[in-house]
């Protein structure tokens, strides 16, 4: 947890065994982040798999927490039209762009931690680790539903440690 208190025995008091947020917590954005557009899929394809890379950047560096929420009536990730077809989200971090890539499954509205950001570059973009988020249909949830167009959305929180 990036807490910068002052340092005295009463702002050790105030800020660490009160848990009041500290004078100065960490600034972080989500960027490069854009839609997912799945294509037109036929009843008889296998998995769906569609990825896509962001960045996760904070200032200072640091751990951050991920929460998501989808467009299902409980949070749950779906893709809506003629009829709700279940789909699965995973979050992975990785040292390069052609680093190791294992995701973790994320679960609506329960926060998984664990993970690093740093500070962007001069320029504004990102420094490793890196992000991906993989949207994920199984191929028994397409074949039980209509042809036509289905969208969703997804809506995911950052915040620190």
């Amino acid at each position: 947890m990036n807490n910068f208190c002052l340092p005295s025995l009463v702002a050790l008091l105030l800020c660490g065994l009160w848990g009041l947020p500290p004078l100065h917590a960490a600034e972080l954005t989500i960027t490069q982040l854009e839609d997912v557009d799945l294509g037109e899929v036929a009843p008889t394809v296998g998995r769906i798999q569609q990825r896509t890379r962001f960045c996760v950047s904070s200032t200072p560096d640091g751990p951050f927490q991920l929460t998501a929420l989808g467009s299902g009536s409980a949070g749950e990730f779906v893709l809506s039209g003629g009829a709700g077809i279940p789909s699965e989200i995973e979050f992975s971090v990785y040292a390069s762009p052609r680093g190791a890539r294992l995701g973790s499954a994320l679960v609506p509205g329960v926060a998984r931690s664990g993970y690093m950001a740093r500070a962007p570059r001069a320029d504004g973009s990102c420094r490793p680790p890196f992000t991906m988020m993989t949207i994920v249909v199984d191929p028994s949830s397409i074949q039980r539903v209509p042809g036509g167009r289905y969208w969703g959305t997804l809506q995911l929180t950052v915040g620190p440690e």
